[in-house]
């Protein structure tokens, strides 16, 4: 016998109510509509031109973005501070520099900034905006442009800083006071990352020749270094 899909659905019902016990009666059961998720939605904002680096206040009411505010006839960068939870503008530091990475100190009062295409870093006040200190090094390549001062990493009151230059080193400065307190060097190509962990109390840093580097930050030497991807070119040539 051949159904259509009404009839077919109909002897399908029919074939399993013949199948239910009997003298037993259905027992119809409350719809109950699931609950629906309270899904976030991303907030979206157009800031600037050159956007970086953020970094989050330790009481999380405050969004710092590092800006260098495009490249085309225009000096300078800014530092802009966001309300996280709307995204909108509440504090604005116009620099001298262009601005990169951004690291902040544990207390949230100090934001340390990379001006990577003059071979520096600064110290901003976050109660002012005001840059308060600034260290540039002076570090040259073979065109007499400054090393690029670009990953920052804040570790016990001590920053590190990698140069992306060839071959690159790691700056070793004192937060506080933005003294060079040492340099690390023979790290590779191109300083791209820096990491701590408190599990093993190092200091692992990667480089554009494909290396990752362990550092002993209490004497500030390598103990290790590997490429993951073996001999396999990191860069481009």
């Amino acid at each position: 016998m051949k159904y259509t899909l009404p009839a077919l659905t109909l002897a399908i019902s029919a074939a399993l109510s013949g199948c239910a016990t009997p003298h037993s009666s259905a027992v119809s059961q409350p719809v109950v509509d699931s609950p629906v998720p309270n899904v976030a939605q991303p907030l979206q904002r157009q800031l600037a031109e050159g956007l970086y680096e953020m970094a989050l206040s330790p009481q999380g009411d405050a969004l710092y973005v590092a800006s260098a505010e495009g490249f085309k006839n225009v000096q300078g960068g800014a530092v802009y501070t966001l309300d996280p939870h709307t995204l909108n503008t509440i504090g604005l530091t116009h620099t001298d520099l262009k601005n990169f990475a951004l690291q902040l100190s544990a207390e949230g009062k100090t934001l340390y900034v990379s001006n990577s295409l003059d071979g520096g870093i600064s110290a901003i006040d976050t109660a002012t905006g005001k840059v308060k200190n600034r260290l540039l090094f002076s570090e040259r390549n073979e065109k007499g442009r400054p090393y690029g001062a670009r990953q920052l990493l804040l570790l016990n009151n001590t920053l590190y800083v990698g140069a992306v230059a060839d071959p690159a080193q790691i700056w070793v400065v004192d937060a506080t006071t933005l003294k060079l307190k040492t340099r690390i060097k023979n790290t590779g190509k191109w300083m791209t990352g820096l990491h701590y962990s408190a599990q093993t109390g190092r200091v692992y840093a990667a480089n554009g020749s494909g290396e990752i580097l362990v550092i002993n930050p209490r004497n500030q030497r390598i103990e290790q270094r590997w490429k993951p991807l073996g001999d396999k070119p990191a860069l481009p040539a």
